[in-house]
């Protein structure tokens, strides 16, 4: 791509590939300046502390400035230093003579860290995991020798037992010396040998071999040097020797399963191998305790007696055949009893589960199909893994690869849920040998994750290295790799399936105006953890206070696909959403079976070969069910079809009639209007945060609200350039006959308040309400040309809207809201991050650093203006932006960036950047993130701590404006509907994001489970790593990635930028999410909120973003978002439903 020439000189120079042509960049001086205006340093001495009126502690040590004399000790150092030097004086610097002897002989401390940048395995250990990982063979016969040699100490054990007659335990053999105290004496000396590899085995094996060889050896010698022959005959209880034969036979086991492709009978004795040796184990050694009590007190009871008296007492029968001797002999036999039968429903589960694995081995694959993860992986992301994969995947195995694990990694291969379900390997190097051993050409799936410690230039260099790595030695199996930039995916030639880092910062941009987005995205890819069922009147009235079951039954709604069946080819998809949702199944893309391309268009023709990806609660045989109830071989459709249903890409309109069973019987569909209106895409409609708020009817015990959310007399200075142009959506787009006729249509009409607020209506002016009373007034005029007795509700209801929206008119005449006041602002932090500058950096790392950040930047406004157009954005960021790019921001959105520099993390810096906002009040959302490639230091802490410092500011000086504003502000709540969007390092920092749960169960479970928390139900917080799952379920149905690059406008868009982006002012769209609020629209029923949004804007609505019920008392506006709700779901005035847009004007890049 060729660099655009440009005159002007920034702080950076040109912009390599970002700059518009040059016949836009030489700009006059005003147009210049204007562009200016709104850029502030911060940095620069004399910087802003207007914060002093909200902060009361601003006198403190952490807010003084240059000249208040508080001085770190550095920089006392420093000065002090100065200071002697001039006046010539000496000064000592008292250093231990043991602190530089130390610093001298260590050296920094950076040096004393392993050269590899992790720790590494030395010693012992080290040694073992050679022998046992490259030397397999070698391995399986140490562990078979040892096994024989344990096996042989118990066989001679039992022999023994078997022979003896009356003896006690200073006399146990026969004679002095005999061959068994000789044998045991020489297998003692050699097994303790076994002591090298004492890391690898339990601590109570380790004790065991050393009491009972140490105690064999030592009264053997001591008698043979002592001439004391009677102490070789001392009794040794060498049958403990069995729990170090079960642990040599565990050993061999694994052993044998390195050394064997495959084995599904070998995979079914290791999952049984280990509870029940210890069941046998336990019960050996609690016979030979008993045989040896009894043996020792004179009683004649043989070996096979007491192996049988412990079956029947641990099963609880007691025949009474053989009894324990003295008070002793019955107390342990009470402890024997109660040891199993405490021990005994462990036992009965286990028994249960082998018997599942046993019924299921036919169907079992073996180790043959599993998924190998290979690059760094924290603690919370290999726990998420694996839970999705026992959920998703219930006889698949997951193997971890890379250089190191941290411990708590480790810890996962020993819990007893993933014992035999995880495997971790440490290896160095990737080659052939590795390759084979790993079994990477059988794997079900690659999955390659970056190393979060890696530079910021080679972060992606090192994941396509790994991918064609394996892609050389396993090119059939797929690939899921997780990437930083897009333009990365085409070095690799379209192998393998992606998700970048990139498109969090688009996610993020469009959860400031549709939080409910990021729960309803991240509950899609992790269902591991969703439960429950909905009770029978969920869907109640009575019952829509019920978040807790509202917000289970959306996690449990998963993705599901189908191919078209039959009876829907050549049918439009128009008309399959609606057939479909009638059953609680969302339509939410279909996948070309020509071009096998992911779209969502009413207007598209269903052919055969086809595929639809849905949204459903419940599994594939409930979606069988559907599908079967509407097919009409079977009788089971909801309505024949004919050949009127056989519709054309041009027909996507026609009306349907009684087709929806739990649709209200108001759905707005039903009705035809004589002269539908084409204007009811006004903004002031559709946007749940215009001025007006929910309007309760008189009839609904709802009081009107008497208050308005924006147009507050704060941050004036910085609306000044909002004034000059008025917004689009509040210019009059009517005649004045057209404003005359519709007016006189609402003065004849007998049911319309004449006089609304105190305001007469021939002197209301009806503004931007036109398009929605000329719409209602239609719906009107048909329902009664339909008028019968089910209408009569429906008729009254549009009556009660059209008074509602006139109150709501009046309300705005008689507080003068002015234009600007339909401007949304927005405010974006950039946190830096990392404070350790490289010691060498490229100019690619500077490149990528610089231009990408610009790049994600322009992309987040585009989504922000994909929802609502009429939006102003104020930036505060370290960084040095150019006057070039400030120029070209200027030219491609009408508006100019107010760039301000400064570091988020001073309290000043951030009350000037939201004053320049436009206040407290008429700020609609806040992104904190980080455009800082490389590592993070302190993780999440800095950007938690600047989180924690918004909220403060924002909730003392939205109280302060608020007391201050007067007049009609002063009704005005102090929590208008914001939004605080924070990125994160990992999603375990969810549980630090404020606010919380109040209720103490939920609380619990937020810090247990991320997505139960309320910061992530209210869409406050997201990470990379959250949708980090979606390859598990990509590899089930890769259309599921497709979805998101379609729902993200990203299809086929994989270069580092769109040159359109940089060469013309066209304003894209990044994404297909809507929203619309029922505010002024007041649908009942979400059916009719569905059908509604469907047929008049082509948007295929996915959930409601409901509010917390005040019972709850959580601080400001908290909502949740309900994925996928039934049609008969009652709908409330605050409700916000979200949609995505399936009109046909949508332009899809896809690389055919």
């Amino acid at each position: 791509m060729q660099r655009g020439d440009n005159g002007g000189k920034g702080d950076e120079g040109p912009l390599p590939a970002a700059s518009p042509p040059g016949s836009v960049l030489p700009c006059a001086a005003d147009v210049e300046a204007e562009a200016m205006r709104d850029t502030m340093d911060l940095t620069m001495v004399g910087r802003y502390k207007c914060y002093a009126k909200y902060v009361s502690h601003v006198a403190s040590w952490r807010f003084r400035d240059q000249r208040q004399d508080r001085l770190t000790r550095r920089s006392a150092l420093l000065r002090g230093s100065e200071y002697n030097e001039e006046t010539g004086t000496s000064v000592s610097c008292g250093i231990s003579w043991w602190t530089s002897y130390f610093s001298y002989r260590c050296g920094p401390r950076w040096r004393a860290q392993p050269p590899f940048g992790f720790p590494m395995m030395t010693g012992p250990r080290h040694s073992f995991q050679v022998l046992v990982r490259r030397h397999p063979v070698v391995a399986v016969h140490v562990w078979l020798f040892l096994f024989l040699c344990e096996t042989v100490m118990v066989i001679l054990y039992i022999m023994q037992a078997t022979q003896l007659g009356a003896v006690t335990w200073m006399s146990y053999g026969r004679k002095d010396f005999d061959w068994y105290a000789t044998v045991q004496t020489i297998l003692s000396l050699v097994l303790l040998s076994q002591l090298v590899i004492a890391h690898s085995v339990s601590t109570f094996t380790i004790i065991v071999v050393l009491s009972t060889s140490g105690y064999r050896i030592i009264t053997y010698f001591v008698a043979l040097v002592s001439g004391l022959g009677w102490v070789s005959r001392m009794y040794v209880p060498l049958f403990l020797r069995c729990w170090a034969m079960r642990q040599y036979f565990l050993f061999l086991l694994d052993s044998f399963a390195m050394l064997t492709p495959r084995n599904h009978r070998l995979d079914v004795i290791r999952l049984a191998a280990g509870p029940l040796s210890f069941f046998f184990v336990l019960l050996f050694t609690f016979g030979c305790i008993f045989h040896v009590h009894n043996v020792l007190l004179g009683q004649h009871l043989g070996i096979g007696d007491a192996f049988y008296w412990i079956v029947v007492t641990a099963s609880t029968v007691g025949f009474g055949d053989i009894v324990p001797f003295r008070w002793d002999g019955r107390a342990m036999a009470l402890v024997f009893v109660m040891i199993f039968l405490a021990t005994m429903p462990t036992w009965v589960l286990l028994a249960i589960s082998t018997l599942r694995i046993l019924r299921e081995f036919p169907r079992y694959n073996g180790r043959k199909r599993h998924f190998f993860v290979y690059g760094k992986v924290s603690y919370e992301d290999a726990v998420s893994i694996l839970e999705e994969v026992l959920t998703l995947y219930p006889m698949k195995v997951v193997c971890f690869c890379y250089t190191s694990f941290s411990p708590e990694v480790l810890a996962i291969g020993r819990h007893p849920r993933y014992r035999m379900r995880s495997s971790f390997f440490q290896v160095r190097l990737l080659d052939r040998r590795m390759m084979e051993r790993l079994q990477i050409s059988e794997a079900s799936a690659i999955i390659i994750l970056p190393d979060a410690e890696a530079d910021s230039s080679s972060i992606d260099a090192d994941v396509m290295l790994w991918s064609i790595t394996f892609q050389r030695h396993a090119p059939h199996v797929p690939q899921f790799l997780r990437l930083r930039f897009a333009f990365h995916a085409k070095l690799l030639g379209g192998h393998g399936r992606f998700i970048f880092d990139q498109n969090n910062k688009f996610i993020m941009s469009t959860a400031l105006l549709l939080p409910g987005i990021l729960p309803f995205l991240v509950n899609l890819v992790r269902v591991a953890s969703a439960s429950g069922t909905s009770p029978p009147d969920l869907w109640e009235e009575h019952s829509q206070d019920n978040w807790k079951s509202l917000y289970e039954y959306s996690r449990r709604n998963n993705f599901a696909t189908c191919p078209v069946p039959w009876y829907f080819v050549r049918l439009s998809l128009f008309r399959v959403v609606r057939l479909l949702k009638m059953h609680d199944v969302l339509v939410v893309g279909v996948e070309e079976a020509t071009r096998n391309v992911m779209r969502l268009d009413l207007s598209y023709v269903l052919e055969q070969g086809d595929t639809l990806l849905v949204l459903y609660e419940g599994n594939l045989s409930g979606l069988a069910e559907v599908l079967s109830r509407l097919n009409p071989d079977v009788g089971g459709a909801t309505q024949p079809f004919d050949s009127s249903t056989i519709v054309s890409n041009n027909s996507i309109g026609s009306k349907l009639r009684g087709d929806s069973v739990y649709m209200s019987r108001q759905d707005l569909l039903e009705l035809e209007l004589d002269s539908p209106s084409t204007e009811v895409g006004d903004v002031k409609l559709y946007y749940p945060f215009n001025t007006s708020s929910d309007l309760g009817g008189k009839g609904r015990g709802v009081a009107p609200l008497q208050r308005s959310n924006a147009a507050l007399p704060v941050g004036r200075e910085c609306a000044k350039d909002e004034r000059r142009s008025s917004s689009p959506f509040c210019e009059s787009r009517y005649s004045s006959a057209q404003v005359w006729e519709l007016r006189w249509q609402l003065l004849q009409q007998p049911f319309v308040d004449q006089n609304p607020n105190g305001v007469s209506l021939k002197d209301l002016p009806l503004g931007g309400s036109m398009a929605v009373l000329r719409e209602l007034l239609g719906y009107h005029r048909a329902a009664l040309a339909h008028a019968s007795g089910t209408m009569e509700e429906a008729i009254a209801r549009l009556e009660q809207q059209v008074n509602d929206i006139l109150a709501h008119v009046a309300l705005e005449y008689l507080g003068h809201i002015e234009k600007e006041d339909d401007v949304e602002n927005f405010l974006i932090l950039d946190q830096v991050s990392s404070f350790c500058q490289p010691a060498q950096s490229s100019l690619y790392e500077k490149y990528l650093d610089e231009v990408i950040a610009k790049y994600e930047l322009v992309r987040m406004m585009q989504s922000i203006q994909s929802i609502y157009p009429n939006s102003r954005l104020t930036l505060l960021t370290s960084r040095k932006l150019s006057n070039d790019f400030l120029l070209w921001w200027k030219g491609n959105f009408g508006f100019s960036l107010c760039y301000i520099r400064g570091l988020s993390t001073l309290e000043s810096h951030l009350d000037y950047a939201i004053q320049r906002s436009g206040g407290r009040l008429r700020l609609r959302g806040i992104l904190l993130y980080c455009s800082q490639l490389g590592r993070w230091d302190f993780s999440d802490v800095p950007l938690l701590t600047v989180e924690n410092n918004v909220t403060n500011l924002m909730d003392l000086g939205s109280q302060v404006e608020l007391q201050g504003a007067g007049g009609r502000y002063s009704q005005l709540t102090p929590f208008s509907e914001q939004n605080l969007v924070v990125e994160l390092k990992s999603f375990v920092s969810c549980i630090s994001v404020i606010p919380h749960h109040t209720d103490p169960e939920w609380r619990r479970r937020g810090e247990e489970q991320f997505q139960d928390s309320l910061a992530f139900m209210m869409g406050r917080c997201f990470s990379a790593n959250m949708l980090q799952t979606i390859f598990i379920h990509a590899h089930r149905d890769h259309r599921i990635m497709q979805f998101f690059e379609m729902v993200l406008c990203q299809q086929g868009n994989d270069d580092l930028y769109d040159p359109a982006l940089w060469s013309s002012y066209s304003n894209t769209s990044t994404t297909r999410f809507k929203v619309c609020g029922n505010q002024l629209l007041h649908f009942r029923t979400f059916g009719d909120a569905f059908s509604f949004l469907m047929s008049r804007h082509s948007w295929i609505t996915i959930g409601v973003f409901r509010r917390f019920p005040p019972s709850e008392k959580l601080p400001g506006v908290a909502r949740y978002f309900i994925t996928n709700p039934p049609l008969r779901m009652p709908l409330r005035p605050d409700d916000v439903m979200y949609a995505l847009s399936a009109s046909s004007h949508v332009y899809n890049r896809v690389n055919v």
